[in-house]
């Protein structure tokens, strides 16, 4: 994706910041200062800044003909920049450099800073402002220079005022304008003019040293021409309560090598406002009479229209310079997806919009309850159903996309709830059924990690039914016609086993207590079944079941010995 420099991206971040930012900040915290917080000294293949300022890291960030680079260096760590950086081509054009301190802010500061973003407590940093807690500029310092067969060219070079860079015929200027002779095949000034009134002039004016007397000025009114250019505004208001700020336009660097832009700068304040860099795209920023702003584009149809070939980002950067801790968002759109990136985690991409999504695929209702799929959701979370067959919900696990549990709706509209095992295999089911009715089972074929179907086969359903309080009934499907290798179990001795099978008083080391059972291993050690952990409640049943048979039978033998003993007398 490539990075789009200068002023439009400049003037974006800034208009959505004022947007965005809590206007109670924004009265009381100091501005991100541009001034100077290092010495720099250019060489003609590197560039190295002697930080003065105090500070805890230094960010520096240089746009190149290639694209940005950005080093981050810790206290007490000068910057440094090297053309052979960008081999083999070290190419030749306009460089712009911005260094960044990170401001010395206290342990207590910080802490009261981030107390008042977890609790949204506006007054923290207001009073942290009012007692000049916060750390004051300036933060930035910002510069460029210009490579020119493969050499960075000297900066500090300046052109000097004053010279006329064209030589102008003899007797060219009117007397009355203090323009007399030619010296060196220039003219030289002698005098100023000035008027004391109105001054009108008729057509065109040109300012400047190098204005001809036969200028051709085409459809321009005002032309200024030298190799120095700048307009300032002197407000030289005196009176109390009245502004007197100084304003200056000012046309490209003076130095060598410096950059081609057209700039508003604050006088008063020494700050650069607005930088317009020279060859940026047209339409670069373009406001239509609906007040529209385009970025990219002379057609904006909403308030702010951002077009551009590779993915169009607006950048979110918080630095430290008001005391919080570091953090860059990018929220961006593609052919892919709409996303926001986590540029100072590893670029993460924790949320994505997908093209061609329905309408109310994410909705967060005015109670906070979140739908999905639904614009008003009754339920904390709410995910509708797209029809018969498909699902619901799904949970799949964090190393591939093996199902875990889900959540589907049914022929009919009934529900079907799934558990899956560590291979993605429906190990059981819930289903609702008719008439308030819950069928628990498992896919054909499959044996449970449950075993309501022990040995697989086709899956035997169980119904758990209420029809009226009070009136609960567990089922199970038990049909000669779900079995087979059918094997008859004798109860002979089972009382005998039974017998050591204790029956304890008990409380459970995590839950109720107050209980009385057996112990899964006991019952797994006499009769061989379940595990030394779990109980097999069946199991159990089917035991107690063998041992009515054996007491029937003992019975019957007490009662047929009864009765030959009667008939022996």
């Amino acid at each position: 994706m490539r990075t789009i420099r200068g002023t439009v991206w400049i003037l974006a971040f800034a208009l959505l910041v004022a947007l965005a930012a809590p206007q109670a900040y924004a009265l009381c915290c100091k501005p991100d200062q541009v001034g100077q917080v290092a010495d720099v000294n250019y060489g003609s293949s590197s560039i190295d800044w002697r930080v003065f300022a105090e500070n805890t890291a230094v960010h520096l960030t240089v746009s190149t003909p290639c694209g940005i680079i950005e080093r981050t260096y810790k206290k007490g760590e000068d910057p440094f920049f090297t053309i052979e950086e960008l081999a083999p081509d070290n190419p030749d054009g306009s460089y712009t450099w911005q260094v960044r301190i990170e401001p010395v802010v206290s342990a207590e500061v910080k802490e009261a800073l981030l107390a008042s973003r977890i609790t949204g407590n506006e007054e923290i940093v207001k009073s942290l402002c009012r007692k000049g807690l916060l750390p004051e500029g300036p933060f930035v310092q910002t510069g460029a220079f210009t490579v020119i067969k493969g050499a960075i060219v000297d900066p500090f070079e300046e052109e000097n005022r004053g010279k006329l860079q064209v030589k102008l015929p003899a007797n060219a200027a009117a007397a009355s304008l203090g323009v007399v002779g030619e010296e060196g095949g220039l003219n030289k000034v002698t005098a100023k003019t000035v008027i004391s009134g109105d001054l009108t002039v008729y057509n065109s004016l040109c300012v400047g040293f190098d204005c001809l007397t036969n200028e051709s000025y085409g459809a321009d009114t005002i032309r200024l021409k030298e190799n120095n250019l700048r307009i300032h505004v002197d407000d030289t208001s005196t009176v109390s309560g009245f502004p007197n700020t100084d304003w200056r336009l000012e046309f490209n660097s003076q130095n060598s090598g410096g950059g081609s832009y057209f700039r508003v700068v604050d006088v008063s304040h020494s700050r650069n406002i607005m930088t317009l860099e020279a060859n940026a795209p047209s339409n670069s920023l373009y406001v239509d009479d609906g007040g529209r702003v385009g970025m990219g584009t002379a057609n904006p149809v909403v308030e702010l229209h951002i077009s551009n070939g590779d993915t169009p980002t607006v950048r979110l950067e918080q630095n430290t310079s008001s005391g919080f801790a570091a953090q860059t968002w990018d929220v961006a759109g593609n052919e892919t997806s709409f996303f926001i990136r986590d540029a100072t985690n590893g670029s993460t991409l924790p949320f994505r919009i997908r093209p061609g999504a329905s309408s109310n695929s994410l909705v967060i209702d005015t109670t906070g309850n979140v739908g999905v799929g639904v614009l008003s959701s009754p339920q904390p979370l709410t995910v509708k159903s797209n029809g018969e067959g498909t699902d619901v919900l799904g949970v799949q696990d964090n190393n591939s996309t093996n199902n875990i549990f889900r959540v589907r709706q049914n022929s009919g509209g009934s529900g079907l709830f799934s558990v899956f095992d560590d291979v993605s295999t429906e190990v059981i089911r819930f289903t609702g059924q008719a008439g308030g009715r819950v069928a628990i089972g498992c896919n054909n074929g499959l044996v449970a990690d449950i075993e309501l179907n022990s040995g697989g086969g086709n899956c035997n359903t169980g119904t758990y039914s209420q029809a009226n309080a009070g009136d609960t009934q567990f089922t199970i499907s038990s049909s000669r016609t779900f079995k087979n290798n059918l094997e008859p179990i004798p109860a002979e001795g089972i009382l005998d086993k039974i017998a050591n099978v204790g029956v304890y008083h008990y409380d459970f080391i995590q839950g109720p207590s107050d209980r009385i059972g057996l112990m899964a291993e006991d019952f797994h050690t006499i009769f061989e079944r379940g595990s030394e952990k779990m109980l097999n409640g069946h199991e159990v049943q089917v035991a107690l079941w063998l041992a009515v048979q054996e007491l029937t039978a003992r019975v019957k033998e007490l009662e047929a010995a009864d009765t030959a003993d009667s008939e022996a007398k």
